[in-house]
């Protein structure tokens, strides 16, 4: 980049993100659930991640889940932050799952969740 040798940058980054099966390669997606009360988040956050793990065979369809844990940012605007990250190839597999979940989570007061699909930041 120093050099601005885009071409040789490009291809050291796309060979470390196919390595790490990172996007391009895979589809990154990150379940933040939001809340003013942390024991509250923390456990809907472990509940969300489970329902995934249970419905969707990683081994058998591709593809890795984080455990739930508060994210780097873990408390904004008096609103604390847990978060999963998942890696699949076959996202479109994930979205009945996801739908399920997110409508669990939208019916519990004083959270919110947000699916984030090749997030910019996972802060």
């Amino acid at each position: 980049a120093c050099d601005h040798d885009y071409n040789g940058f490009y291809e050291g980054e796309i060979e470390i993100r196919k390595r790490l099966s990172y996007p391009p390669f895979c589809d990154l997606i990150m379940v933040l659930i939001t809340g003013e009360n942390r024991e509250k988040v923390a456990l809907a956050t472990e509940e969300a991640a489970k329902i995934i793990k249970d419905e969707y065979s990683f081994e058998e369809k591709g593809g890795k889940i984080s455990n739930p844990d508060a994210a780097p940012l873990s408390k904004i605007k008096d609103k604390y932050r847990y978060r999963f990250l998942i890696k699949t190839e076959n996202k479109e597999l994930l979205f009945p799952t996801l739908h399920k979940v997110e409508e669990l989570i939208k019916k519990r007061s004083g959270l919110s969740i947000t699916i984030d699909i090749n997030p910019n930041s996972i802060l």
